[in-house]
């Protein structure tokens, strides 16, 4: 029998910088148990084109029961998106901006999936946030 999975993606570092917390936070939580489903973490690059392709290759082989982006959305399965503040080592860099330490943020996105795997009502389908 196969164990449902959790597909989570996340980007490779950009930008110049040397870590993506949206890739530690699905580094940490690839492998781990919740409510019954496997979580899958899938590192995506910061190309177009290839991400979708990665991406297309992962759901193919994982074939998730949920579908969580951490950089990424819509999928076409149930799926969400989620973005992640900078880690502390990060802030000098961005001031003003959010930090967040990494303990933290895998503890969020933790509670996240384990909420979106439970709940039972419907699905709210609402768009949020803005391109600037």
């Amino acid at each position: 029998m196969t164990v449902p999975q959790i597909l989570l993606t996340a980007f490779e570092p950009f930008g110049g910088d040397p870590v993506n917390p949206s890739l530690l936070i699905a580094r940490q939580l690839d492998g781990e148990t919740l409510a019954g489903v496997r979580v899958v973490a899938v590192e995506l690059p910061c190309v177009f084109h290839q991400a979708l392709s990665a991406l297309d290759e992962a759901l193919a082989r994982t074939r998730p029961v949920l579908a969580v982006a951490l950089g990424l959305a819509s999928t076409g399965v149930r799926s969400g998106f989620i973005h992640v503040p900078l880690l502390p080592e990060q802030a000098e860099r961005y001031p003003g901006k959010p930090v967040l330490a990494l303990a933290e943020q895998v503890r969020g996105v933790r509670l996240a999936l384990q909420v979106a795997l439970t709940h039972q009502g419907a699905d709210l389908r609402l768009a949020g946030g803005a391109v600037a």
